[in-house]
């Protein structure tokens, strides 16, 4: 009896430790192949990744059909055009995560937080989303045939031209939610929560809306064939041009609801509560003679709209960061000033487009997966705050151009502990700024400008920093590894002693005022003069095996072949 105990209590203790094990061996396994390149010759299709921290990591292109990243984190990932058929991200966090182009048939995102993510054009028929924080995704023209939206948070997100048809939303919250042009014919929308959200050109034939709130919601355009609207609250909303056939709004709420040039043909407004309702450009008198006329009003007046490229416009400008608030993620914030504050905040899966933060303490705070548009930090105390997996893009349109260069700027401030892990960016200034132990590794920033900074203590291992430009920046005693400074430029800068172990220099550049380390030209010599010949000479050594396999049936592997 004892000794079965005994083995019992092994087991407990064993088994867990062995698994976990096992899961630990495949996270590292995945950050080996994807860090060295080798993701073409590995087979990751039905792998256990789950709990791995893969945050940033690119996962473009790859079949990773029947893989398990159930409580993984992959903010920041990128997954473009991957087949990930029948892939279970349940419990996973994936703020600001690309999934574009991408198969998801029959995936698993139960319980999900995906905000700030991306699934433009991707293939998601019968997927799982119930229970997910969807708050700023992009669904544009995503195929989400049979999808499960259920008690999910949809807010700010964009199923603009999505075909959500025969599909069933029970409990989602649209607010704010673009679902302009969307294909949402025979949906179940009974339950469903709605609070300012765009249902410009929605075909909403057979649609079911029955007594669901639908307050000051703007339907313009919109196709509501054989909907049942009974007893819906339509109070203030606008219903100009829309195509009413056949349409239900018996005990339906219409005061002050705009119906101008409606298309309005055997629709029931049976007790329906008519007042001050406009119906200019229709024949409602005509077809439903019963109505009380002393009700309506016909005036041509009404607000315009305004569009964006891809939907109806929602101004992001007036939005606020709420300081009472800890969790601000999937925030869309554009054309604000932010200053004298200190917060400390999770910003993750968030936009920021034409920002400015000036004079503040904003430590301790993380920005996973967070797209930076033409941002501004201005003595900005960054310490212990986390960028992993964001991305800073340049857009030569933004207002805020400190210095003019199109990207986003880091002015006279502080990087202590700060990570940067698998960031992209383009076109970012760093200037006058204090870095200590910052982290950029794994990350991609092409055109960055380190002016005026001290990088004695920062990470730069397994960087991209082509076309670079270090201006009376100290790099001094670094050791830099496994990373990429093609047509980088130092000018004016302290390069004593620093060390290149495996990094790519090619149409590297350092001016007159800086002292070039004799290893370092050595490195750029043998790169520039006797690379490219070894190059060479490895092409025209697989030209001629490629022709004697042809002509010969060459095989130096194989000892059948005469020349083995």
């Amino acid at each position: 009896m004892l000794k079965a105990s005994l083995i019992i209590i092994i087991l407990f203790l064993f088994v867990p430790i062995i698994t976990f094990a096992d899961t630990t061996d495949n996270c590292s396994y995945l950050l080996d192949v994807i860090n060295e390149g080798k993701s073409d010759k590995h087979t990751l299709s039905k792998m256990d990744f789950s709990d791995c921290n893969l945050v940033g990591l690119t996962l473009n292109n790859l079949d990773l059909t029947n893989v398990n990243f159930s409580g993984a984190d992959l903010s920041g990932s990128h997954m473009y055009g991957s087949n990930l058929q029948n892939t279970t991200f349940d419990n996973a966090i994936m703020y600001g995560v690309n999934l574009e182009a991408s198969n998801l048939e029959n995936a698993s995102f139960i319980n999900t937080i995906l905000s700030g993510s991306t699934f433009r054009q991707a293939n998601l028929p019968n997927a799982d989303f119930s229970n997910s924080t969807l708050r700023n995704v992009v669904f544009y023209t995503a195929n989400l045939i049979n999808t499960d939206f259920s008690n999910a948070d949809a807010t700010n997100a964009n199923f603009c031209g999505a075909d959500l048809s025969y599909m069933k939303f029970d409990k989602t919250v649209f607010e704010n939610t673009d679902l302009h042009n969307a294909n949402l014919v025979f949906a179940d929308l009974s339950t469903a929560v709605f609070k300012n959200t765009n249902l410009v050109g929605a075909d909403l034939s057979n649609a079911n809306l029955e007594n669901q709130n639908l307050q000051n919601l703007n339907l313009y355009g919109a196709t509501l064939y054989q909907a049942n609207l009974k007893g819906a609250n339509l109070k203030d909303s606008n219903l100009r041009f829309t195509n009413i056939i056949n349409t239900d709004f018996k005990n339906a709420n219409l005061i002050n609801s705009d119906f101008y040039k409606a298309k309005i043909k055997n629709t029931n407004f049976e007790s329906a509560v008519i007042e001050n309702t406009n119906f200019f450009g229709t024949d409602i008198l005509k077809t439903n003679p019963l109505i009380n006329e002393t009700k309506l009003i016909f005036t041509e007046q009404g607000n315009p709209l305004k569009y964006s490229h891809y939907g109806f416009q929602i101004n992001f400008d007036k939005l606020k960061i709420d300081s009472n608030k800890t969790d601000l993620t999937g925030l869309i914030i554009s054309n604000q000033n932010f200053k004298n504050l200190s917060i400390t905040k999770d910003f993750s899966g968030s936009v920021f487009k034409n920002v400015i933060f000036k004079n503040m303490n904003i430590t301790n705070s993380k920005f996973n997966g967070v797209q930076f548009f033409n941002t501004t930090f201005i003595n900005v105390n960054l310490k212990n705050s986390d960028f992993s997996g964001s991305h800073f893009k340049s857009d030569q349109f933004g207002r805020n151009k400190i210095p003019n260069y199109g990207g986003s700027n880091f002015i006279e401030t502080i990087f202590e502990q700060t990570l940067f892990n698998n960031v992209r960016a383009d076109n970012v200034i760093i200037q006058n700024s204090f870095l200590n132990h910052t982290d950029f590794s794994f990350s991609r920033m092409s055109g960055i400008i380190f002016d005026n900074i001290d990088l004695r203590t920062s990470n730069l291992d397994n960087t991209i920093l082509e076309h670079a430009k270090f201006i009376k920046s100290d790099l001094e005693d670094l050791t830099i590894s496994d990373s990429s400074f093609r047509d980088a430029i130092f000018e004016e800068s302290k390069v004593n002693n620093l060390r290149f172990n495996n990094v790519l220099v090619d149409g590297m550049i350092f001016d007159t005022n800086t002292d070039m380390p004799l290893k370092i030209r050595s490195h750029i010599f043998f790169s520039n003069a006797v690379e490219p010949i070894i190059d060479y000479t490895d092409y025209l050594s697989r030209v001629l095996e490629n022709q004697l396999i042809k002509h010969f049936g060459y095989d130096r592997d194989s000892p059948d072949s005469e020349f083995y």
